[in-house]
């Protein structure tokens, strides 16, 4: 039975003719006889009631079909529930969830239904977040099967997604389209986070005094990341040959093929040392590179817009002077974004101006500190990593702790107030990586059967996700979003939804 019809319709109940009997005596009657039944009780009830036996019947066969219409929109939840998990929760093709839903033996299990309810479930939560207020937007396109843009605009903070399109073609256009439908919901930006897309950038230049925020991590990090991991694969590729070039020196017989191996493995190791130095050097100008996009200095102070600036263009031309490799494309990418990419270190100094009248100026700068390495931390994936940063931050780690153990109370409202207050610097739509990857498994599992009625659906299943692990543990985006704590399963809420909409 379709949910539009059926969901949660209130069954018509009893018809009233005796005034003196009430309608509890009446539900008493059919109660018992449905569920409490013995011999010559219908006779026993007529008896005490002074009706007549088909009357007390009539009454078991309306609590009857009563609780069996309850039952019926029961199964009519359970059913809508398991598709919403199979399709959104798991990605499977409509195909596999009819086959999954027939296994379940539920009702309503063709390809047809299954279509028509994620289209009407998927109109009815939309493909805008159910908030009103002023956000930064992390703003940036993935691609599904087929070459398909999705846009997306995510809070970077409480990683909800505030808007999910998916559109024909790229453009310009598309992007100001979706950001009017945030405008039209009163979701408005302090300010734009995204990478150097050419549509993203073009729509943002139409938008008014809102600023843009190139991301720090695509602008350089991972540029230069992929530079590194060129040189580092050469340099292996020259150690192995080395390797081999001597291997063959040494199993050479005659003097004259000995000494031709030998200065064919003096070529290798000459090549080795070029790699290797070539290599050190670009890590060394690189890690330059990254430390100049930390807000906070290793003093805890805030970084310097104009500093960080001059450093990089520093770098770029030792980078153009020093290093025999060709990176023209890079540093061109990099100097264009420079007058753009240190935005937001302005953020970071006007946070810094207001912690300075709440917290101590002589704890605030190892406040600042704890802060960037806690970030600096999170962010490194391997153990080995974590405990190497650790160790060199081990003179930090112990000032704090001693603060904590002087001051416990005092530590834990200025370590939350801190914290809080730089995680609202924003220099990066990572998020929006970390959407895709949640994503991708969905996508790729469905086929190519992705609407937007579907991306609306998981837009939602997202939002209302109570995260297991991590700083956002036992929460969810939406939670974070709108402080409101989230009651009832995010399946249960579209149902509920869908009830209160049939309602109206």
């Amino acid at each position: 039975m379709c949910i539009k019809t059926h969901l949660l319709e209130e069954p018509k109940f009893l018809t009233v003719r005796r005034r003196d009997i009430s309608q509890e005596t009446r539900v008493k009657i059919g109660f018992l006889l449905n569920y409490y039944p013995r011999h010559g009780l219908a006779t026993e009830l007529a008896n005490r009631y002074k009706v007549s036996r088909p009357f007390v019947y009539t009454q078991k066969a309306k609590i009857k079909d009563f609780f069996s219409e309850d039952l019926e929109a029961k199964k009519s939840e359970e059913n809508i529930r398991n598709l919403l998990l199979y399709r959104i929760r798991g990605g499977l093709s409509i195909s596999k969830c009819s086959d999954f839903l027939s296994a379940d033996s539920l009702s309503n299990t063709s390809v047809g239904w299954i279509s028509e309810q994620i289209k009407y479930l998927g109109d009815l939560v939309g493909n805008v977040v159910d908030w009103e207020g002023q956000v930064v937007f992390a703003s940036d396109e993935i691609y599904l099967a087929g070459d398909i843009p999705v846009l997306v605009s995510v809070d970077p903070l409480s990683s909800a997604i505030l808007s999910i399109t998916a559109c024909n073609q790229l453009s310009s256009e598309s992007w100001q389209n979706h950001w009017s439908a945030l405008e039209s919901k009163k979701i408005r930006p302090i300010s734009i986070v995204g990478d150097e897309g050419k549509s993203l950038r073009a729509a943002h230049k139409e938008l008014k005094d809102i600023t843009y925020q190139p991301d720090t991590f695509h602008a350089i990090t991972q540029r230069f990341g992929k530079v590194r991991s060129s040189l580092e694969k050469q340099a292996t590729r020259c150690i192995s040959q080395e390797y081999e070039r001597e291997r063959v020196y040494l199993n050479a017989k005659s003097d004259k093929v000995k000494a031709r191996q030998l200065q064919n493995y003096q070529k290798a190791q000459t090549a080795t040392e070029k790699a290797l130095n070539l290599l050190s050097d670009f890590n060394w100008l690189y890690g330059h590179l990254n430390r100049q996009l930390k807000p906070v200095r290793s003093d805890g102070s805030i970084r310097l817009k104009s500093y960080a600036k001059s450093e990089v263009q520093a770098v770029l031309e030792l980078m153009e002077e020093t290093l025999d490799i060709d990176l023209d494309k890079q540093i061109k990418a990099v100097r264009n974004l420079l007058p753009e990419l240190f935005t937001y270190l302005d953020q970071a100094k006007k946070v810094y101006q207001l912690l300075e009248k709440q917290v101590c100026q002589s704890v605030l700068p190892f406040f600042l500190a704890y802060w960037q390495y806690n970030r600096e931390l999170n962010n490194l994936k391997k153990h080995k990593d974590k405990r190497r940063f650790t160790k060199s931050k081990l003179w930090l780690i112990q000032i704090m702790e001693e603060y904590q153990k002087m001051n416990p109370i005092k530590f834990q409202a200025e370590k939350k107030l801190v914290f809080a207050a730089m995680q609202g610097v924003i220099q990066s739509s990572a998020m929006v990586e970390c959407i895709n990857s949640i994503l991708r498994p969905i996508f790729n599992e469905s086929k190519g059967q992705v609407s937007q009625e579907t991306l609306n659906l998981v837009m939602y299943w997202h939002n209302h996700r109570v995260f297991k692990r991590g700083k956002r543990k036992g929460k969810s985006p939406i939670e974070l979003l709108t402080g409101k704590k989230v009651v009832t399963e995010w399946t249960k809420d579209i149902i509920e939804l869908a009830k209160t909409k049939m309602a109206a």
